[in-house]
């Protein structure tokens, strides 16, 4: 079929979900697919499941049977294919199975979708199949799957909604980058006939989730691993996004997308969705605090005979399995620090009410007051980083000095309108989109070389006389050390932004035994030429003039804590290198050297210049009823060019050349 265009309020993305019920079954679970809102399986159309336990199948023509199983939550249009395992469940009338099947770990269907809505005549067929991957009896892959997949495999797309009991990538997949009991090598030949990707893994490469996630009895987690996803046809990929993650009351994590299928896309939110930043409270937990670093001892120090060509790829493994057991523990902690700060009344009201004279209610007095304490400590704790704070007003913000710039400057975090190159204001978002990027791209593109500009360059080079001596030189073109990462580490500003990983300097800290050799160890492999990729997280700060005027804004684009570490060590030792190089009345970005001493200095130029002329403070008093020439100048003007986003215009090659002229070495420019 050929699908058409459809305007967005035609119809709404099919969001699918995949779920493990777990040992108790469907049954106890239908809380979390129809009463939890802010969920994975909230308003899901198709949810794959596993674990079902449901005694006799139920197929999709069996209306009796499903409204038994799902009681009040039942709907007249609600389909199903449930079976002690895998099953199926459809939730809305835009998608109606046609045939179905069932067997050992594994559920079928064949359904018609009207992507248009249900008031359209448009139809496409798609399979859709739940899998529930074994764990001991590996032949499933090699028998019973292929099986069941060339006998009903008919549609030109699939859905594929499973627990694997795998995982696709160990280590992106699993926090301590080990493999389940199944290898995915097993699996992922059954899958190429399908012609099926990893929906997540399509929309994110990189990123970390884990839908299994397993705790021991003092509260650590032991493992987290993502074997729940749900694939899609290739021809589906570029039309999937949203994926969620969420927890249930199982023991598994639930996962969903939705698909636009190419003919209606959902309306983009109006609010900003910011990422994720470790609450800095929760820094004060020592539960958390303590798996951290249990997790750094887990994880180790990199190895000491470690190839250069590895130091990178070391790295970004390190934090980002560090990263994931914060966010996984700070949201398990948080929830707890929560409850426990909310139950201050509760627990004096049960502390007023005890009658101290019967022994047994005198038993429970100690427990409590050491309840109340902590949990007056969490209500201290909150007040004092509130945004009311001024040391912490900027902990989730871009830059540490953000706020004084806009209270200076009256400005706010939201532009509401914006004035194209043609003097067109708009308050369209969209437009707004377009009129940035293209004001963006045009500030940031290399401009046309000019026929002189190497001329010129090698013309001001040479004039150049700055130069480092050779023990600045050593100093540049030497590993860092530990005391230069300590010292980087305590100069740092405990309230600024973390980035965008969302770890702040307070975690830096925490974790700096670990981190930091693992921070040296990639700084020794950015110096052997290994490429980075660096997050940046961009404000545009409003400097003055009309708001609607993008030229007004300077862009503040902040990188993590732990590149922003490395750039402050290099730039400790550049200051070095510069203070011994450059002349002293070079003030600007020289610690130790103020502007003031270079505007003394050309006063007393000027003064002394214009002592003898007339009017000068210095010159002695003459008679001047008499003369005829015109006054002479008493002093100097001076010029201040100031160039529009001149840090964003000058070319990095020329900043190179001009490094590399007064002698720093190439490893220190890398």
């Amino acid at each position: 079929m050929t699908l058409v265009s459809a305007t967005p309020t035609e119809t709404k993305p099919l969001k699918v979900a995949t779920f493990n019920c777990g040992k108790a079954g469907l049954r106890r679970r239908l809380a979390d697919i129809f009463l939890t809102k802010d969920s994975a399986l909230a308003n899901a159309d198709i949810i794959f499941l596993q674990e079902c336990f449901i005694t006799e199948p139920i197929t999709i023509t069996d209306d009796h049977a499903l409204s038994t199983i799902l009681g009040t939550f039942y709907h007249s249009s609600y389909r199903a294919i449930l079976t002690s395992d895998a099953g199926i469940l459809f939730l809305t009338s835009a998608v109606q199975p046609t045939t179905a099947a069932h067997g050992p770990r594994w559920a079928y269907a064949e359904a018609t979708i009207r992507p248009l809505g249900t008031g359209s005549a448009a139809i496409t067929t798609i399979d859709l199949w739940s899998i529930h991957g074994p764990v001991t009896d590996l032949s499933f892959w090699d028998t019973e799957w292929p099986r069941a997949r060339d006998l009903y495999h008919k549609s030109i797309d699939t859905i594929i909604g499973a627990d694997w009991n795998s995982t696709p990538s160990p280590l992106r997949d699993s926090l301590t980058g080990t493999t389940c009991s199944c290898p995915w090598h097993l699996i992922a030949p059954s899958l190429i006939p399908l012609d099926v990707e990893d929906t997540y893994r399509y929309i994110f490469p990189e990123h970390r989730q884990y839908t299994r996630i397993v705790l021991n009895a003092a509260g650590r987690i032991t493992s987290a691993k993502r074997i729940d996803s749900i694939w899609a046809s290739r021809r589906l990929l570029p039309f999937s996004k949203h994926p969620r993650f969420t927890p249930t009351s199982s023991d598994h994590h639930a996962a969903a997308v939705s698909f636009s299928l190419n003919v209606a896309f959902a309306k983009e939110p109006n609010t900003h969705t910011h990422p994720w930043t470790l609450h800095p409270g929760i820094m004060n937990d020592l539960q958390f605090c303590n798996t951290i670093l249990n997790t750094c001892a887990e994880i180790g120090p990199p190895p000491t005979n470690i190839r250069d060509n590895d130091r990178v790829v070391t790295w970004e493994n390190y934090i980002l399995r560090l990263r994931d057991v914060a966010r996984t523990e700070s949201t398990r902690v948080g929830k707890r620090l929560l409850s426990l700060r909310e139950s201050v009344t509760t627990l004096e009201q049960e502390i007023k009410a005890l009658f101290l004279p019967d022994p047994s209610e005198a038993l429970k007095l100690p427990s409590l007051m050491s309840r109340l304490h902590k949990a007056r400590q969490q209500v201290h704790t909150s007040s004092a980083i509130r945004t009311t704070n001024q040391k912490t007003l900027n902990v989730f913000r871009p830059s540490s000095w953000i706020t004084t710039s806009l209270t200076k400057t009256g400005g706010s975090h939201t532009i509401s309108r914006l004035r194209d190159n043609q003097g067109r204001t708009t308050t369209d978002p969209d437009s707004m989109r377009r009129i940035a990027y293209a004001f963006f791209a045009d500030l940031y593109s290399i401009p046309p070389k000019h026929p002189s500009q190497d001329w010129c360059q090698a013309r001001l080079l040479q004039a150049s006389h700055t130069r480092f001596s050779l023990a600045d030189i050593n100093l540049l073109d030497a590993p860092f050390t530990k005391e230069e990462l300590t010292s980087a580490v305590r100069a740092s500003n405990p309230y600024s932004s973390p980035g965008p990983t969302g770890l702040g300097y307070s975690f830096l800290t925490l974790t700096l035994k670990t981190t930091g050799p693992h921070l040296l160890s990639l700084a020794e492999g950015m110096r052997h030429g290994q490429p980075l990729n660096v997050l940046l997280q961009t404000t545009l700060l409003h400097k003055k003039g009309d708001k609607a005027d993008l030229a007004n804004y300077r862009p503040i684009s902040v990188s993590d804590t732990t590149i922003r570490t490395i750039t402050r060590m290099a730039a400790q030792r550049l200051q070095t290198a510069t203070g011994h190089a450059l002349p002293w009345n070079q003030a600007a970005f020289m610690p130790g050297r103020r502007t003031s001493l270079i505007s003394g200095t050309l006063q007393g130029i000027i003064d002394h210049f214009g002592q003898d002329r007339p009017h000068s403070i210095l010159s002695q008093p003459q008679d001047l009823s008499n003369q005829t020439q015109p006054e002479q100048p008493t002093s100097f003007f001076l010029l201040l060019l100031d160039q529009q986003k001149a840090y964003d215009r000058v070319g990095h090659p020329w900043l190179w050349a001009t490094l590399t002229t007064a002698g720093c070495p190439p490893s220190f420019l890398r």
